[in-house]
């Protein structure tokens, strides 16, 4: 069933179900496909209002839980002067919340990457900033689905960011800093804002501390887990092998610095070193880039333009590559 929080009369004026004390003789419609809505009020969820016939309405493509229901309502009384459930019929379009141009969209449910990817790209393209924030089901643990990877963000200080909320603790969480590890899988800083506490404005300001990694990196363990995963024959392991090969190049016996730790593992994990490799193989970036386009890749990361990440990674590989150069000229 799906549910909305504010329905409008025949004359276009809008009401909260929680001001409605029970049923009406009033008929209220859904400001989206203006089908007929009725009120459902219990003691167990929010106050709604769900579509009398809802196959008349194709601005709601998702069921909801309790937790999205009251998760929405929670960022709507978070952003002062916001509008709950806006219809944007030049998208056909209906974010969760609207706050001047940003759309928050609150995902507790599954969500194919098409559909993802089609929303979003419909909230830039009419200059809309998309704020998606993951429900419980999606807080990261040591692995990342792809879903998971689409809602990532990037910012040159903080580096990959990932937004959370939780509507039972009313809090905003954000993951920051996340990392990709040989044997660990993805870590991450967090930093945690209370409805109560912090305002919103404050929180999409990103004045956040800069946390210096500690963790362990060593690259002759990286070499080690790779030769493993060779001997046990993983599919992407492979995959990236016979890149290499067909390049002149091999997994275990690449250059050094080739296994230095960077922030870009998170992209491309144990494919980073075939970039790398590539790198050596061009003169200028332009090249780079035409041999990096010549095997296609997946980019899984909407919300992050690929240029920008490329671009620093072929200045990351330059300055490891020149470090490698003075010291051995020492």
């Amino acid at each position: 069933m799906r549910r909305l929080f504010v329905a409008e009369n025949q004359f276009g004026i809008k009401i909260w179900a929680k001001d409605l004390a029970g049923p009406t003789c009033v008929d209220w419609y859904c400001p989206g496909c203006k089908g007929r809505v009725q009120l459902k009020k219990g003691k167990l969820i929010a106050a709604h209002f769900a579509h009398v016939a809802l196959e008349d309405c194709q601005s709601f493509s998702e069921g909801e839980t309790t937790e999205h229901l009251s998760g929405k309502l929670l960022l709507h009384q978070w952003a002062t002067n916001s509008e709950l459930e806006a219809y944007l019929p030049e998208l056909k379009q209906r974010p969760d919340v609207l706050w001047g141009n940003i759309a928050f969209e609150f995902q507790c449910s599954s969500l194919s990457f098409e559909r993802f990817l089609e929303r979003t790209e419909n909230y830039v393209s009419h200059r809309y900033y998309p704020w998606w924030l993951l429900g419980q089901q999606f807080h990261p643990k040591k692995r990342l689905s792809q879903f998971q990877k689409a809602c990532c963000y990037y910012d040159q200080k903080l580096g990959v960011k990932l937004w959370l909320l939780s509507e039972n603790d009313q809090e905003i969480r954000l993951c920051y800093q996340f990392q990709w590890h040989y044997q660990n899988g993805y870590n991450y800083e967090i930093q945690v804002f209370n409805y109560r506490r912090d305002s919103l404005r404050a929180i999409l300001s990103n004045k956040i501390m800069d946390k210096q990694s500690n963790r362990e990196w060593d690259i002759f363990a990286f070499q080690g887990v790779l030769k493993r995963k060779l001997c046990q024959r993983e599919a992407k392991i492979l995959a990236a092998q016979e890149k290499l090969y067909l390049q002149g190049g091999h997994l275990l016996h690449l250059p050094q610095w080739c296994y230095e730790d960077s922030r870009y593992f998170f992209f491309f994990e144990e494919e980073l070193l075939y970039l790398r490799w590539l790198y050596l193989k061009s003169s200028t970036y332009n090249q780079w880039l035409f041999l990096i386009e010549k095997d296609y890749f997946n980019w899984f990361f909407p919300l992050i333009p690929k240029e920008k990440i490329l671009q620093a990674i072929y200045f990351e590989c330059r300055i490891l590559a020149s470090s490698k150069k003075i010291r051995e000229s020492k």
